[in-house]
């Protein structure tokens, strides 16, 4: 053989072991790889709490009697999440002063934004959620409904009263405000500026409004075989050769030991964990997380729920809690109608076990494309003088009632969807109004204001 086939030849054994050791090196990282991205696409904690902690509208005064309010606004939330934290972390009792509602609602009138969340919670938990409390707690855990913030002063109030808040934020808002003004938002006007009533409470100048339209269907129906195998098996966290399963006329239900879930035909599931268990104290923080862990990892749901309702609850000597949540389209809240079923998620959780999970199955149509229509809405005056019935008990329709001792007594006004009709397979959503009226959450069309459903 030549001197320079040999060379040749040992270049060409040369180059294949080179590419041998590179193909092992890539097959022995490539798993690790993959395996990481499962991992966070199944359950990104910081994202998901970010999202459930997100309140659920945000005020922005632009100047005197010029005011909007958004119900979607993900980049503010983004932005200010941190910034939220840090007021929470610097909160103590001396730095903290009582003002009047008159001083608050005066306030409105300068540039500020003010974030409303839809209950009270704690700082700690607020900081829990989102892991910013991990070495550190808040000096004073100060209970939350609303932050008001502005260049000169940052506000928080909730149902004891409102404080003023004296710390250097380093956060001035106005930018951000001068830039939404630049857009053609929807004017409102707030209670103090319209009836001389000292609270936080917006309502629109201009009654014609655009929503978009949106419909659900019931996604049991017609879901195909594989997807109820998949969907048992990480429920049940078993493979579905070992699951069992019994098919009946209300539907199919999977078991695998003491634990079952069941999809009903009615459009719900049903999830039981009767086993032992030993939970003797309560943990908010633990149990929370632990239900949106199986909310997000075993239902894939994170990104378009609303906690509605926390319940602390007790079996035998068992502490733990019972989670509520609804869904939100637009960040706007779905409610059901239906006498027996109150939210779409109910979920019962002691800690890090979670013995019970009840979902009504159901979800948007994705349509090819969106549809909004514009309505003109019906005035918070119209719905009372059609509906004192509603707002004053015993009313015979003789007695005469000041309108504004109704107005009065109004907490709150929120824009909702309604899910208006579970027997059919597909229904449309109807955009509503929920009136918070001496603490009870009265529905209203705002097509024609007729009175929906109290709850």
């Amino acid at each position: 053989m030549k001197r320079k086939e040999i060379y040749l030849n040992l270049s060409l054994i040369l180059l294949i072991a080179l590419m041998i050791v590179q193909a092992s090196l890539l097959w022995i990282k490539l798993p690790e790889l993959k395996q990481k991205t499962i991992v966070q696409e199944q359950y990104n904690t910081e994202d998901i709490f970010k999202n459930l902690l997100k309140p659920k509208k945000l005020i922005v005064n632009f100047g005197a009697n010029n005011h909007t309010v958004l119900y979607d606004f993900p980049e503010i939330w983004n932005e200010y999440v941190d910034v939220i934290s840090s007021i929470f972390m610097q909160i103590s009792d001396s730095n903290l002063s009582l003002i009047s509602p008159q001083e608050y609602m005066d306030l409105q009138k300068e540039k500020s934004i003010v974030f409303s969340f839809t209950k009270e919670m704690t700082a700690n938990l607020f900081l829990n959620l989102i892991g910013k409390s991990t070495h550190s707690e808040p000096k004073t855990n100060i209970v939350i409904r609303e932050i008001y913030i502005s260049n000169d002063d940052i506000v928080i109030s909730n149902s004891k009263g409102i404080y003023k808040l004296k710390i250097n934020l380093g956060k001035d808002p106005t930018s951000k405000i001068e830039e939404l003004a630049k857009f053609s938002t929807r004017k409102y006007e707030n209670f103090y500026e319209k009836y001389n009533i000292a609270k936080n409470i917006y309502i629109p100048i201009n009654n014609k409004m655009t929503y978009r339209e949106i419909s659900y269907k019931d996604e049991i129906s017609d879901m195909e075989k594989q997807y109820k195998n998949n969907l048992a098996s990480r429920v049940l966290n078993q493979n579905i050769d070992y699951i069992r399963e019994i098919t009946q006329a209300d539907g199919t239900t999977y078991i695998y030991e003491d634990r079952f879930l069941k999809l009903l035909s009615s459009g719900i599931i049903n999830y039981e964990n009767p086993e032992n268990f030993q939970i003797k104290e309560n943990n908010l923080f633990l149990s929370l997380k632990t239900a949106m862990s199986f909310i997000s990892s075993k239902m894939g749901i994170s990104s378009y729920i609303r906690l509605n309702k926390i319940e602390p609850i007790k079996e035998k000597d068992n502490l733990g809690y019972k989670f509520t949540f609804n869904f939100t389209e637009d960040s706007i809240p779905v409610y059901l109608i239906s006498n027996k079923l109150f939210d779409y998620i109910e979920i019962e959780v002691y800690s890090d076990h979670v013995k019970s999970y009840r979902q009504v199955y159901r979800s948007s149509i994705k349509e090819p494309e969106e549809t909004y229509r514009e309505i003109a809405e019906t005035t918070i005056e119209e719905i009372i003088k059609n509906n004192f019935n509603k707002f004053v008990e015993n009313y015979n329709g003789i007695d005469e009632i000041e309108l504004i001792d109704i107005i009065q007594n109004i907490d709150d006004i929120d824009l909702v969807y309604i899910d208006s009709d579970l027997n059919d397979n597909i229904s449309k959503l109807e955009i509503s109004v929920c009136i918070t009226y001496k603490n009870r959450d009265l529905f209203f069309s705002l097509d024609d204001g007729k009175f929906i459903m109290e709850r």
